[in-house]
């Protein structure tokens, strides 16, 4: 758990992990506009599909607790573990779609 207000990460800049949030409610910021999500999220997976910088920036507050992978330690996984990748694959899928499915 943090103990802190944590930023996970920064529209527009590069990462170099996956986040998920177990508990707590981050605070997404994407072009001026601020919402709130709820835990049981990736963050950061466009980023790390599309090797591109983060799309929004995300703040979770104290108490909050999330798990997080370097994109090294993933492509590792994916290259000795070959179900891994579409295990993965499956699970950012799912949390994309409902992140969707949420702002429509």
């Amino acid at each position: 758990r943090v103990d802190n207000s944590t930023r996970l990460t920064d529209e527009g800049k590069q990462l170099d992990r996956l986040f998920y949030v177990l508990d707590g409610t981050p605070r997404i910021d994407k072009a001026g506009r601020s919402i709130e999500s709820s835990a049981g999220v990736f963050i950061g997976e466009v980023a790390y599909l599309k090797k591109r910088p983060a799309t929004a920036s995300v703040n979770v507050e104290p108490g909050a607790l999330y798990i997080e992978w370097t994109h090294a330690a993933l492509d590792r996984l994916k290259r000795r573990q070959g179900g891994f990748e579409v295990a993965l694959g499956r699970l950012l899928g799912a949390d994309m779609a409902e992140k969707v499915a949420r702002a429509n």
